[in-house]
């Protein structure tokens, strides 16, 4: 069964370089600091940030809500997720912690310290590419965590700063940046941003409220479903989007 029967309306309307397909509901008290489709089980995973209040969980779309999830302790707070094989990794934001957890009910199996910021994360079938809100991203050893290199990311000329989530597609990574409603698409080989993405329409066009949206937090939240298809959302945002990028 498809996750995506439970759309609450399809706009099929084109900005920015982007369609919007569908929106759904999505509980607004959640921070979000991570997004990811687990292909292999047909759900979606987000990690919520906050002190007292960071968890992991499993979303279910046809209520916004999670339908399970696990909390960290209160002197965590929860940044970007990713899946590798079996397990998903969890960072923490100045915790110098990443969490690996079960994939089917999300217990923490191993722990592994970094030195930095943790922001997103992402997989590319061989190491785990972390942010840290710089310019740069970190490539990591999926077995230890242990540091290979860093790349730094450019658009145009300038280093392009502040670099949040993070999602990986064949060969690119497309990327969340801190204060922009741009969706970066990174090729991973030179480093170099090829496409922006312009995503500041989606909760304005959404039927949201405007104190939905005044309350809004960043564009933050990215998980490739197939082909060109993707799940975005932000930090307390009522709704989550499937778009196409085109």
């Amino acid at each position: 069964m498809s996750i995506f029967l439970y759309n609450t309306f399809a706009f099929g309307k084109s900005s920015g370089g982007l369609t919007v397909l569908k929106s759904y509901t999505y509980d607004s008290s959640l921070h979000t600091q991570g997004l990811e489709m687990d292909k292999e089980n047909n759900r979606v995973v987000v990690s919520s940030g906050e002190y007292g209040e960071s968890k992991i969980g499993f979303l279910d779309l046809q209520t916004g809500k999670l339908n399970f999830e696990v909390p960290l302790e209160d002197e965590f707070f929860a940044e970007g997720i990713t899946i590798s094989n079996d397990v998903i990794w969890q960072l923490t934001w100045v915790e110098n912690t990443v969490f690996v957890r079960d994939r089917s009910n999300l217990e923490i199996i191993n722990t592994y310290s970094y030195e930095d910021q943790g922001w997103g994360l992402c997989y590319t079938g061989d190491y785990l590419i972390m942010s840290n809100g710089t310019d740069e991203l970190t490539v990591r050893d999926p077995n230890n965590f242990e540091f290979i290199k860093t790349i730094e990311i450019t658009e145009g000329s300038e280093y392009l700063y502040g670099i949040n989530e993070l999602e990986y597609v064949d060969g690119y990574i497309f990327a969340n940046v801190m204060d922009s409603d741009n969706i970066y698409k990174i090729d991973l080989q030179s480093g170099h941003v090829i496409k922006t993405y312009d995503a500041s329409n989606l909760l304005t066009g959404s039927g949201s409220s405007e104190k939905e949206i005044s309350t809004a937090g960043d564009l933050n939240g990215i998980a490739h479903v197939k082909d060109n298809i993707f799940l975005v959302t932000g930090k307390n945002w009522p709704k989550i989007f499937e778009i196409e990028l085109n």
